[in-house]
């Protein structure tokens, strides 16, 4: 065998070696990661208004991003034990999307969540 294959097989190898634990995790990566649940354009909104709502009152849900995840529910707990209220508890799966109950909050006072706006030639 010439050193040039040697040198090609050798590589080759190095090849197949150094991609299996690529391979292998995206394996282990697809197994683990569900599908998102698609939510309507209304839960999205929903969602969003408690969230801005909650971070006015100076109870940063995180990011606002349409959820109910986990900060959205810490804040929203924290905000009602400032007022004496008895806060809700989270739903068991942090990864749900189950709505609190928002009954007693001022959410008119956020309003609009969501406005249509057309790029104009000046923003681009």
């Amino acid at each position: 065998m010439s050193t040039c294959r040697r040198v090609r097989f050798f590589a080759l190898g190095l090849l197949f070696v150094s991609l299996a634990p690529r391979i292998e995790a995206r394996k282990h990566s697809a197994k683990k990661t569900a599908p998102k649940e698609r939510q309507s354009s209304a839960q999205i909104e929903a969602a969003a208004h408690l969230q801005i709502f909650l971070d006015r009152s100076n109870f940063s849900p995180g990011k606002i991003d349409g959820r109910y995840n986990e900060f959205t529910w810490k804040a929203l707990a924290l905000y009602r034990q400032s007022r004496g209220e008895q806060p809700q508890a989270p739903p068991p799966d942090a990864k749900s999307e189950v709505a609190p109950d928002i009954n007693g909050l001022d959410l008119g006072s956020v309003e609009p969540v969501f406005i249509t706006y057309s790029v104009t030639q000046p923003d681009l």
